[in-house]
């Protein structure tokens, strides 16, 4: 889903059918680091700023610089950073830290007419987090969390192979879990619960949250991509 559009088109879907489910891939959020993460942010006593980076370079780039048109990387396939890389740094704020009350974004185009790379400033009451991504070029910048004297700092949001906390005296305590080695299990296994045990009341409030989750997702991409310009054949109007 590119717009707020096709994603009314799916919550109306999913009223003329009750016992369908839909899930968003957002593979990052489901990953047990990241729930290590989300419980040390709960247990801060401020939150300062946050910069969460999501940048890796993709073959299909060079592709692109001999003339070529890779899908997943030009306006007609709906591509372009925002859509590969940066909706999951969105995601990933936006279940640490909730709804921005305001998000801005400065893009890089590349020749295919989409974004190649970008740096994005969601507000909160209190600070702002801001969000790094691309797929031009490399990036081994950390992805931190900022405290009142403490810090959590995770050496790459998709992947999460090191999670640390450092406190006041610079005291350094992993955050980490037993990890899977396909970073997608945790995703398969958490949907796969959820079709098993659809009605109990905590799968029906995790589902509720997923839902509410992914169309606030879908709203910042969106007004995002739009203050850059960015249009896609999918587009229309939005009411």
């Amino acid at each position: 889903m590119t717009n707020p559009t096709e994603f009314a088109e799916v919550e109306q879907l999913l009223i003329d059918h009750p016992r369908a489910l839909f899930f968003e891939g957002a593979y990052p959020i489901h990953m047990p680091n990241f729930k290590n993460i989300e419980a040390a942010v709960g247990k801060m006593t401020m939150i300062q700023g946050a910069t969460l980076v999501a940048m890796r370079e993709q073959p299909e780039y060079d592709a692109i610089l001999e003339g070529a048109q890779p899908e997943g990387f030009t306006l007609a396939s709906c591509g372009g950073a925002l859509q590969q890389k940066g909706v999951y740094a969105i995601y990933a704020a936006l279940k640490l830290f909730g709804r921005p009350n305001s998000a801005t974004y400065f893009a890089t185009a590349v020749e295919t007419g989409v974004d190649g790379t970008g740096v994005a400033f969601l507000q909160y009451d209190h600070f702002y987090v801001t969000l790094h991504f691309g797929f031009t070029t490399d990036s081994y910048m950390p992805t931190e969390v900022n405290g009142h004297h403490e810090l959590i700092q995770v050496d790459d949001l998709t992947e999460m192979h090191l999670v640390q906390h450092y406190d006041a005296q610079k005291k350094i305590t992993p955050l980490m879990s037993a990890d899977y080695t396909y970073h997608f299990t945790g995703e398969l296994l958490a949907f796969t619960e959820m079709l098993e045990h659809p009605y109990t009341a905590e799968n029906r409030k995790k589902y509720r949250e997923w839902l509410q989750l992914a169309e606030d997702v879908n709203n910042v991409v969106y007004h995002l991509r739009q203050m850059v310009g960015i249009k896609f054949p999918t587009d229309t109007p939005q009411k």
